[in-house]
């Protein structure tokens, strides 16, 4: 059997590099975003995280600027990643403490970014920002489609309230409810 490093140039170039297929998540308490000619630029402060597979990035502060590119029918995102203030990179067997830093991270599995507020809820979205999710641990939760033309497809929220709307929601589509008649 051969490893990725024995085959072929060209075969190598179309499979990519292994870490690419693996998604990115990037989490913190405070986030401000916004796009501009380059890609799109992510500002994020307090318990900052970022892991794809076993690499994990930890920073106070952090920088994120983020491109896209094609590649044949789908895309890679790349991240440049400054990390600033209790910096910690962790990667299987080697962990360095060390502030300022810059990493680059590259992917073509997808980016999930999110906001935690650890007394609350975690709120969270993807950067096609098709799926939104504002979930709390041990609470119910409840997820629908929608289909109003716009980018957001699915939502899924966290209520105590999961199975009473999802009882009057199913009354609600088979007809009047009794207390209509």
């Amino acid at each position: 059997m051969r490893g990725n490093a024995q085959l072929p140039a060209r075969l190598g170039a179309i499979l990519g590099d292994p870490a690419e297929r693996v998604g990115i998540t990037i989490d913190g308490a405070y986030a401000q975003e916004w796009d501009d000619a380059e890609g799109h630029i992510s500002i994020v402060r307090g318990h900052c995280r970022v892991q794809q597979g076993s690499t994990i990035l930890e920073a106070q502060k952090m920088v994120i600027w983020r491109s896209t590119q094609s590649v044949g029918k789908g895309k890679r995102d790349r991240l440049t990643i400054y990390l600033e203030d209790d910096v910690r990179i962790e990667e299987p067997g080697s962990t360095v403490n060390d502030s300022p830093m810059i990493v680059t991270l590259n992917t073509r599995a997808g980016i999930k970014v999110g906001l935690r507020l650890p007394w609350f809820y975690y709120v969270a979205r993807t950067i096609q920002l098709d799926q939104a999710f504002v979930v709390q641990r041990g609470v119910p939760g409840l997820s629908f489609a929608i289909n109003d033309g716009g980018r957001l497809k699915r939502v899924l929220v966290s209520t105590s309230d999961a199975a009473q709307l999802v009882d009057e929601l199913r009354r609600g589509s088979s007809g009047p409810s009794s207390a209509a008649a």
